[in-house]
């Protein structure tokens, strides 16, 4: 099996669903589920809100600022891909409006990486130039 049939595995499926997260990803933009009954504001994308249950669920553009939630840096390549991207933070971002994305922590500096820490969404490139988001410590 070839390196870009592998890379394949590593990409999200989309599907209608989901499908308005990703583009606006490709826009620049970070989008949640938000529902119009209770005003919970969620990820991933359901049909029904997560909190009330109900179906009057729509989505939203929200402003990209957040904390790290939780963290790790990996000095180990799992994949083939990611080998000349050692280090890499993955973190959890606690998004200002209230969903948690899994996501890199970019442009970072290891010793003051921490809990708490304020981020921000940029929107880039991944591996085989799928748009990804990842974030950035606020200076």
């Amino acid at each position: 099996m070839s390196q870009e049939q592998t890379l394949d595995s590593l990409f999200p499926v989309i599907t209608d669903l989901n499908k308005p997260f990703y583009e606006s990803i490709e826009k620049g933009e970070l989008s949640a589920n938000q529902c119009n009954d209770c005003g919970h504001t969620f990820l991933p994308a359901a049909k029904h809100c997560p909190k009330c249950l109900s179906d009057q669920v729509e989505w939203t553009v929200l402003s990209g600022e957040g904390s790290v939630y939780s963290w790790v840096e990996y000095h180990r390549a799992y994949h083939e891909a990611f080998k000349d991207k050692i280090p890499y933070v993955v973190a959890i971002v606690q998004l200002k409006e209230g969903p948690r994305l899994i996501s890199n922590i970019i442009d970072y500096d290891a010793e003051t990486l921490k809990i708490g820490m304020p981020v921000y969404a940029v929107f880039t490139k991944g591996i085989s130039d799928y748009p990804i988001v990842q974030f950035k410590p606020k200076n």
